[in-house]
């Protein structure tokens, strides 16, 4: 794989004393590469579970061309980011935890919704419909609820923050994928300033 430098003038916050952005040089990284392969699901729709402001923007920004669809179990939350993001590529929906697992096939899954229960089910029920899920506060679902990647995803991956750690955990963010071996992945955090 090769690694893709990020892209200047963007405002990266993954360094930030609250832990929430920690995920984007990872993020970024799976849609860069998708923008780069030719399999066929490289081109398919983005699929955002649960905004941000840390990654619906960068979703939209490096998206290119490709359809996005963000989701959102807070009805206030979604239409704060709907009234800054949404447009014709860019489609939201308001859906409770047990409907985040959607048909369809996606280029990028980013796994961050509110409930941990629903992030493992998402990435359970993403496994053979994405090429690559990226999931932030990944150390959750292994400890908590048992959650073990290598059943999973024939690839998997964990990226820590700079030290000092933002949070206790850091928060590790994991790029998941069986189509694609990430395990030579390299991110380095430094280049995300």
């Amino acid at each position: 794989m090769t690694h893709l430098l990020p892209t200047h003038g963007f405002d990266w916050k993954h360094s930030n004393s609250s832990g929430y952005g920690t995920h984007q040089p990872v993020l970024y990284q799976a849609i860069q590469q998708t923008e780069c392969s030719k399999h066929p699901m490289a081109s398919m729709p983005i699929l955002e579970l649960g905004c941000g402001l840390f990654s619906t923007e960068l979703i939209q920004k490096f998206a290119g061309t490709r359809k996005i669809v963000s989701v959102d179990s807070d009805e206030a939350w979604l239409d704060q980011y709907k009234a800054a993001y949404q447009n014709d590529n860019h489609e939201f929906k308001l859906l409770n935890f047990n409907e985040m697992q959607m048909s369809g096939c996606y280029s990028v899954v980013f796994v961050d919704q509110g409930c941990w229960q629903s992030r493992a089910d998402s990435l359970r029920h993403y496994s053979a419909s994405a090429f690559f899920v990226v999931l932030h506060d990944s150390d959750y679902l292994p400890r908590e609820l048992g959650v073990d990647f290598s059943k999973l995803y024939y690839y998997h991956k964990t990226f820590m923050p700079l030290q000092p750690y933002p949070y206790v955990t850091g928060p590790p963010t994991t790029i998941l994928s069986n189509f694609v071996d990430v395990t030579s992945w390299e991110i380095n955090y430094e280049d995300y300033q």
